[in-house]
């Protein structure tokens, strides 16, 4: 974690210092240095993501648990993504039971865990259909009971995880993305979330087909 950390900082960092002794070098020029300025501004954002989230991974919170409809949620996260589920014209498919019981858990928490979820899909789609125009752009969301516990499945249609990655999802700061599309903390922190719930997550995911992402949260009682 702490060597991903590092990375994760020292990357703008590198940046600003090298914006900085361009301008050193040239303070005359306005035109360069408007461009050299607005990089730094990118870099000290980037720094700021990256303390936020770290913040957000290791806070330890008092969490409110409380009688909640998943469908709801899900809902709610979906909101926050409609523009660009438009945007890359993406088809929802929704499979809820009506007879579906109330799950005990954190409004907010939980929105945050479908929210990474549903953009994690997002991206993979996106990577995929930049290099095949043609692909299935879908991601379906089916809920069940099981036992005690309410499953909710986030199936996408994008490029999926390679074989090889599939034992550090979890890592903090572990990333595949490209640079300036995420930290790294997404997966670790939904983790963290399903786990302070007494839940479980799995994922199941094919190179090229798509990936499958399991939640199980306790029924509320």
């Amino acid at each position: 974690m702490t060597a991903g950390l590092a990375h994760e900082i020292n990357n703008p960092v590198a940046g600003l210092q090298n914006c900085i002794r361009r301008i050193k070098n040239d303070p005359s020029n306005v035109e360069q240095n408007i461009k050299y300025i607005r990089m730094m501004e990118a870099a000290v954002e980037k720094v700021e993501n990256v303390v936020s989230n770290l913040l957000n991974f290791t806070r330890r919170e008092n969490t409110d648990f409380a009688k909640l409809p998943i469908k709801e949620i899900v809902e709610n996260s979906l909101l926050l993504v409609s523009h660009r589920l438009e945007k890359l014209k993406i088809s929802i498919t929704r499979n809820f039971p009506t007879e579906l019981p109330n799950i005990r858990g954190n409004k907010n928490q939980l929105e945050q865990v479908i929210l990474n979820l549903l953009i994690n899909s997002l991206d993979s789609i996106e990577e995929k259909c930049i290099s095949d125009p043609a692909c299935e752009k879908r991601i379906i969301l089916n809920a069940a009971r099981k036992d005690n516990y309410v499953i909710l499945y986030i199936q996408d249609t994008g490029k999926g995880i390679p074989e090889n990655i599939k034992d550090k999802i979890f890592d903090p700061f572990f990333t595949t993305k490209q640079p300036g599309k995420g930290t790294g903390l997404g997966l670790s922190v939904v983790y963290k979330i399903i786990e302070s719930h007494i839940g479980k997550i799995q994922i199941d995911s094919n190179e090229g087909i798509g990936t499958t992402v399991k939640i199980s949260i306790p029924v509320y009682k």
